[in-house]
């Protein structure tokens, strides 16, 4: 993976977002430029699962046979997960439907109970933590 990003210019609008952090793995680079590599299904390798052309290069017929393989366990396993953090999250929005901060800085319910001495634990306001100048080009009104 590292080997195949380094070999990217630093201009690369891919590796900048596998750089920043903000989508994808050097993983996936190696996918695109050079092998998809070996399959595996439940945790195991396919016998004769390696993929050795990129995605670039295009799959062979088998390749890509072997490589929807793995790809319909990650897809059912990104479902089941999903399921599971919606509901997590419905039942904590219902249990805490009631939790108000207060102008002293408190968490606290309908009954005024304290539920955290400091909101968010930290005291910071999420809206003076960071700031974010953006940059707005106005065109002229002849090139608008």
């Amino acid at each position: 993976g590292s080997s195949a990003q380094r070999s990217l210019s630093d201009f690369n609008q891919f590796k900048a977002m596998v750089v920043s952090g903000a989508k994808g793995l050097s993983i996936n680079i190696s996918q695109v430029i050079a092998c998809v590599g070996q399959q595996n299904v439940e945790g195991k390798r396919i016998p004769f699962g390696f993929v050795e052309n990129s995605y670039l290069q295009g799959l062979t017929t088998v390749e890509f046979y072997f490589h929807v393989m793995g790809g319909r366990e990650s897809l059912i396993d990104t479902a089941v997960k999903t399921a599971e953090t919606g509901y997590i999250q419905r039942r904590l929005i219902k249990a805490m439907k009631s939790v108000m901060v207060k102008y002293d800085g408190t968490a606290r319910n309908q009954i005024e109970q304290l539920i955290q001495f400091t909101y968010g634990e930290d005291g910071l306001a999420g809206e003076n933590v960071e700031f974010q100048s953006i940059i707005s080009l106005k065109p002229s009104n002849h090139l608008f």
